[in-house]
């Protein structure tokens, strides 16, 4: 580093330099020790050396909420929690047999349509039944007959 910093134009003082580089020469010795890498990795460290805080290459690198959504691993504490929240909640539609939305749809549409092939024949069985009748023979509101009826 030295070398490099006396290529400068206007290179700075030794002492500043070797005062600049004195930790990252420790973290590379370190990363090179085999020994100094399982210790970080036993006390939850990625390994030995660096090892910079997510908020801080957040904040040096200025990475917004928006491009955090895209990351896997450098996020904030913000994006942490929504990516829990929407795990917690799919957890809590399966666990308590929710379906997805086309799913939904799709048994709703079969409940429309079974419902419609009910309206045909009761409408054939009791040609002169009132729609308050109706609406009780197929066990349903009067104003769902109506759509019903409709659809027919």
């Amino acid at each position: 580093m030295l070398e490099f910093n006396s290529e400068f134009k206007e290179p700075l003082p030794e002492h500043e330099v070797i005062r600049a580089t004195t930790s990252a020469e420790r973290a590379w010795t370190a990363k090179s020790d085999a020994k100094a890498n399982e210790e970080a990795i036993a006390e939850g460290y990625p390994g030995a050396g660096y090892n910079l805080k997510n908020t801080t290459i957040i904040q040096w690198l200025d990475i917004t909420s928006e491009e955090q959504v895209h990351l896997r691993t450098i996020i904030d504490g913000n994006e942490k929690r929504r990516r829990k929240r929407e795990r917690d909640k799919l957890a809590f539609r399966e666990k308590h047999g929710s379906v997805s939305r086309e799913e939904y749809l799709e048994q709703q549409k079969e409940k429309m349509e079974d419902k419609l092939w009910q309206l045909k024949h009761a409408l054939k069985r009791h040609p002169k039944a009132t729609k308050p009748e109706l609406a009780s023979l197929l066990d349903i509101h009067r104003s769902h007959l109506y759509r019903l009826m409709k659809k027919l």
